[in-house]
Parts: C-alpha cells; sequence; structure tokens
C-alpha cells in the first residue's frame, strides 16, 4: 500500500519535479525506524557561504599569513595622581594643578603565531602628552603652572586573541622612559621653574578591543602607566618634592598592517 503510493506521487511529479529539488535528505536515528531529515537547499547555500567567507578570511585576514609588521597611531586623554608637594597644601596632586592631559602615541612592532586564534610580538612605542596648568590655592598665594608636556619612548610586548572572525583583544606592557620639560609657575606675581626638565623610569599595561578589516585594524583601549616624578625646579623650596606619578589613560587609533 505504501510503496503504490510514493509510486503515485513519484508519477504525478515528473521526472523534473524530483531531479530539481536540491534538498539533502539524511538518515537519522529513531527508535521506531528509518528517519530522514531533509536540509532545505536554502540553508545549504548559506552554510556555503558562511564556509567561503571564513576561508576568505582566514587566507586574508591578520592570522593568514606567519607574522606581520604593524603601523599605529593613537590618541589618548590621561589623568595624572600622585603629590608633588610636601607640606599644608590641600591640593598638593598632580591632578589639581594640571588638568587631563591629551596626546598622541605611535607604535611600531611585529607579530608571530602562537596558537591558531593567538599571537604575540613585540613593539615600540613613542608618545606625547599636554596637561593643562591650573591655579590652585595656597597659604602664601595663588598658585598657576604653565602647561606640562611629557614626552615617552617605551619597549614591550603584546599579545593578540581573535574571538571572531573580524574582532579581538590585545593586552600589551612595556617598560622605558618619561622625559618632562620644565614647567614654570608664578606665585604672588613672582614666577620660577616648578619641575625642571628631568627623564624618569615608566612602566606601563594596556589592553584594547580591536576591530580588523583586511589591512587595517582599528582599536579602543584602556591603560595605566607608572613612572617617576619630575625633579625639583632650581627655584623652589625643599617643599616641592615631586613623588611618583601615575596616569590613567583611555585612547582610540587604527594600524596598518604589512
Amino acid at each position: 500500500m505504501i510503496s503504490t503510493l510514493c509510486l503515485a506521487t513519484v508519477l504525478l511529479a515528473g521526472p523534473e519535479s524530483a531531479a530539481s529539488d536540491p534538498a539533502v535528505r539524511i538518515p537519522v536515528p529513531s527508535l521506531f525506524g528509518p528517519v530522514s531529515w531533509t536540509i532545505p537547499a536554502q540553508e545549504q547555500d548559506l552554510s556555503r557561504d558562511q564556509d567561503i567567507a571564513r576561508k576568505t578570511w582566514k587566507e586574508h585576514g591578520a592570522f593568514s599569513d606567519p607574522g606581520y609588521v604593524f603601523l599605529g597611531v593613537l590618541g589618548r586623554m590621561t589623568s595624572l595622581s600622585g603629590d608633588w608637594y610636601d607640606g599644608p597644601l590641600e591640593e598638593d596632586n598632580y591632578g589639581d594643578l594640571f588638568q587631563s592631559g591629551t596626546g598622541v602615541v605611535g607604535e611600531i612592532g611585529g607579530m608571530l603565531v602562537y596558537r591558531e586564534d593567538w599571537r604575540v610580538g613585540l613593539y615600540l612605542s613613542f608618545g606625547w602628552d599636554n596637561y593643562k596648568g591650573e591655579t590652585i590655592s595656597s597659604p602664601g598665594g595663588d598658585i598657576t603652572a604653565d602647561d606640562m608636556e611629557i614626552l615617552t619612548g617605551l619597549l614591550g610586548a603584546r599579545g593578540m586573541f581573535h574571538f571572531a572572525e573580524l574582532l579581538y583583544l590585545e593586552g600589551h606592557i612595556a617598560g622605558g622612559v618619561a622625559y618632562y620639560q620644565a614647567v614654570d609657575a608664578t606665585q604672588g606675581g613672582v614666577s620660577g621653574e616648578l619641575f625642571a626638565a628631568s627623564a624618569m623610569p615608566a612602566v606601563e599595561v594596556g589592553a584594547r578591543f580591536g576591530i580588523e578589516l583586511v589591512v587595517v585594524q582599528f582599536e579602543i583601549g584602556i591603560g595605566y602607566r607608572i613612572q617617576g616624578g619630575p625633579k625639583r625646579g632650581e627655584d623652589t623650596t625643599n617643599m616641592v618634592d615631586p613623588q611618583y606619578m601615575s596616569c590613567l589613560f583611555f585612547e582610540l587609533g587604527a594600524a596598518l598592517r604589512f
């Protein structure tokens, strides 16, 4: 009876209709006899497109080559903390004396494959940041600081994990030098050197979220750098005693890979 119905169905549908149906029937286990699972043609096409896209990314994405060199530029905003005065002064923090700074950093480095979705490498960075001086109150009269500029040069290591085809997380740690340009200040109409030009050791850690588009990588991140404070200026008293400086920054930028 069932065989007769199946034969009638095929005869009514016609050979062309049966041949034009691209669906695939896959046998699946069943407790009560053989059962077939049908994959529609549309799902087959979608799966095929996804395989092609995945293959294209593997062949041309950042993880397609054994390694690459990158060149990046980022802008950043930094807030400061740390004590610069040892005396009866309430506003004795770097963050009181200077506004949050803006700056730019350039990076160059290389990355190598560590595992399928991991890369590790080294990089060299050079940064410049500018901090606008503020006016603070003190028992001897208001103190107005000039702008402060800091240059940084760091050498470090970074790791990158691709958790999706176009998305990745990056972490880095570096050490180097922070160079302070001299800063003058004015109190009671008298001006003098508050901080002397000086170079101090610096250590930085950070993390970024990135999007990769073929050879361009866009990144947004957060970082923390701790560095020795600037030397006391020659015109100040021993009450000016700069301690280490903490820098918390947010950054946004892009990189090209070669």
